[in-house]
């Protein structure tokens, strides 16, 4: 799929807040897209109360069916910022993005979709699955990013893909995360993105 036809895709549904917009769905979904033959399950990290996460099983529906989607958040908002998430929090203190899983739920079942597997709980203790394909983390600050780094990219499929959401917005230390990191990764609207080679 194009990058043009993946616009034309999200454009089909409203994106339900404004955190995240249709522009950076649909660069998500275009390296979703780039996952065809690579093997595990689809992943994401921090997704509040959905809405990347619909469109991530819109299109595996359509697209990727014998893909499972796994969802995982705290569901307690934020934890403690770190020195590496900067000196300016703008809106991303702890606590903040608090949501339950019972509305993100309530979205899937309200678009009928079928439900995905959710995890509750904070990443650094979480259980996932063996063989990853993609990955979209949304984790805000610093360490849960870290985390999830620690946690899926062993698991990441040669040609598997990472996008970090966010990573040009102050208050947030993922970009810094993506650094620590050290892999390379393009870099559009705010996501990078992360291929493993090797």
């Amino acid at each position: 799929m194009t990058k043009a036809e993946m616009v034309q895709f999200v454009d089909h549904w409203e994106v339900i807040w404004g955190m995240n917009d249709a522009r950076a769905i649909s660069i998500i979904l275009y390296a979703l897209d780039q996952t065809h033959g690579v093997p595990g399950a689809v992943v994401e990290m921090g997704c509040h109360f959905g809405t990347t996460s619909l469109f991530l099983r819109r299109y595996m529906d359509r697209y990727m069916p014998d893909k499972a989607l796994h969802l995982y958040d705290g569901f307690q908002g934020l934890p403690e910022r770190t020195v590496e998430d900067g000196p300016e929090p703008m809106r991303y203190v702890k606590g903040a993005c608090c949501t339950g899983a019972d509305l993100l739920i309530k979205h899937f079942l309200d678009a009928g979709l079928v439900l995905p597997t959710v995890h509750a709980g904070w990443f650094a203790d979480a259980t996932y699955p063996d063989v990853i394909s993609f990955a979209f983390f949304d984790a805000d600050l610093f360490q849960p990013t870290m985390d999830s780094f620690a946690h899926v990219w062993p698991r990441l499929s040669i040609g598997g893909r990472v996008v970090v959401h966010d990573v040009g917005l102050v208050g947030c230390g993922t970009r810094r995360a993506c650094e620590t990191f050290g892999h390379p990764w393009t870099e559009e609207h705010g996501c990078a993105t992360l291929v493993k080679t090797a």
